[in-house]
């Protein structure tokens, strides 16, 4: 694992694809599901290093606000 820089096992990827489905077919007929709020975490993103992280940024003055928007 160590020379293909795997994180984790076949086995321990492909059950956390299971039960990632599984609670994604769970959720999807849920009453947030028809919204599309709440989707539920996957296991697979948190043993891979995958999951999204929020960032956020503050800006005291306008310039500063602009000189990063110029950036991005």
């Amino acid at each position: 694992m160590k020379l293909s820089g795997q994180k984790i096992t076949t086995t321990e990827w492909l059950l956390a694809r299971i039960a990632d489905e599984l609670r994604d077919q769970s959720w999807a007929r849920s009453k947030d599901g028809e919204k599309g709020r709440n989707r539920p975490k996957h296991i697979l993103d948190k043993l891979l290093g995958l999951e999204k992280k929020e960032q956020y940024a503050t800006f005291e003055t306008m310039e500063e606000f602009e000189r990063m928007w110029a950036e991005i």
